[in-house]
C-alpha cells in the first residue's frame, strides 16, 4: 500500500482558486493512473492525499513505483485558463507478507508513518515502512 500527500498542492489552491486545484487533482489522478502497474487500485483519500494498492507485491514493485511517481508526478501541468503548474509527491509505502497479512487498518498506518517519515526527509521523496 502506497500513500501518497501532493507537494506544493496549497499554494495552486492559493494562486490560482479552488477550481484550478480540483483540475490539479484530475491530473494528476490521471497522471498516477498512467504510472500504475496494472491491477493495482487508486483512490483518494481527501484533500490531497492518495492511496495505491498494489496486490501480491512483495515490495519491489512499490519500491519502483515510488520511485517513478517522486520523478514524473512533477512534470508540468497545464490548465486551460491558468497555465502551466506542477505539484510533486511524497510517499510512504508498506507490505504485507504471508507470515504477516496484517489487518488493512494496520497497513494504511504503517504507510501513513512512513509518508511522514518521508516528509520529515524533505518533499519528493519516498521510504518504505
Amino acid at each position: 500500500m502506497l500513500y501518497l500527500d501532493l507537494d506544493g498542492f496549497k499554494p495552486v489552491n492559493e494562486r490560482f482558486g479552488h477550481d484550478a486545484g480540483d483540475h490539479v487533482l484530475v491530473a494528476v489522478a490521471e497522471r498516477l493512473r498512467s504510472l500504475m502497474p496494472p491491477g493495482a487500485v487508486l483512490a483518494r483519500l481527501g484533500g490531497d492525499e492518495f492511496v495505491i494498492v498494489v496486490p501480491d507485491d512483495d515490495g519491489s514493485i512499490a519500491e519502483a513505483l515510488a520511485d517513478r511517481l517522486v520523478r514524473r508526478l512533477p512534470e508540468p501541468i497545464q490548465l486551460e485558463h491558468y497555465g502551466e503548474t506542477s505539484v510533486g509527491v511524497s510517499v510512504g509505502f508498506s507490505v504485507t507478507s504471508e507470515s504477516h497479512p496484517g489487518e488493512p487498518k494496520d497497513l494504511m498506518l504503517a504507510a501513513d508513518q512512513a509518508l511522514r517519515n518521508a516528509k520529515g526527509r524533505g518533499k519528493g521523496t519516498w521510504m518504505r515502512a
